[in-house]
């Protein structure tokens, strides 16, 4: 299994304090996460949102790296934050 969280920081809510924002939106992650059970985590997707309300990137588990989801092309921007960790 592979987690990946795609993030774009390509606009007003990322301008004063990036850091804080990211972490804001992580933390809604991982509390998401912790809320998702065993039998979930394989099909886990979640939608990100800035502080602004706008959507800024997504959550997902892959069962390996040919998976692709069909993101928005604004979220592929060269601003984006990619995280994955494979299992």
């Amino acid at each position: 299994m592979k987690f990946n969280i795609e993030i774009n920081t390509d606009n007003d809510a990322y301008v004063l304090d990036p850091g804080l924002e990211l972490a804001r939106i992580l933390q809604r992650v991982v509390n998401n996460l912790q809320a998702t059970g065993p039998e979930e985590i394989n099909e886990y997707h979640q939608t990100l949102y800035d502080i602004n309300g706008n959507k800024t990137g997504i959550a997902y588990t892959s069962q390996s790296n040919q998976d692709v989801i069909d993101l928005e092309p604004d979220i592929n921007s060269d601003s984006a934050v990619h995280f994955a960790a494979d299992d």
